[in-house]
């Protein structure tokens, strides 16, 4: 199965705070699988 890799910048700026366990629920609504933080930079990995 592929993996691919999120690279997420700048999205919690302007006073709008994304938090991860909401991000991660955004990806399974998207039907991704797998979906763990690589580095705490908010990276994903999914499939």
């Amino acid at each position: 199965m592929p993996q691919y890799l999120a690279f997420l910048r700048a999205i919690n700026v302007g006073g709008h705070t994304v938090k991860m366990d909401h991000l991660g629920r955004l990806f399974e609504t998207l039907s991704f699988a797998n979906i763990e933080t690589v580095i705490v930079e908010q990276q994903r990995v999914f499939s």
